[in-house]
């Protein structure tokens, strides 16, 4: 059974405005968090958890190989629209 990953994703103008969320692995908010993390062979979900994160995310999947991401929006802070802004590689 594949373990899943939730990786949060906020701006920087938004990352002590968003609430405390259980479940997620990490929240990213720059390239630098993407260093070092162990994906290894899971399942990852990303939660959006604001706007402007849209080429974060992309970057996200293009350093990893990841083939398959399972995007998630949260209900605030233009989250739907970055989500949205996605383009399948």
């Amino acid at each position: 059974m594949r373990r899943i990953v939730v990786l949060g994703f906020v701006s920087p103008l938004h990352r002590d405005r968003i609430p405390v969320i259980k479940g997620i692995d990490k929240t990213i908010s720059n390239t630098d968090e993407l260093r070092g993390l162990s994906i290894g062979d899971a399942f990852v979900v990303a939660l959006i958890l604001s706007g402007g994160v849209s080429r974060l995310v992309r970057e996200f999947a293009e350093d990893y190989g990841l083939r398959r991401l399972l995007l998630i929006s949260h209900p605030g802070l233009n989250s739907l629209a970055s989500a949205l802004m996605q383009k399948p590689t």
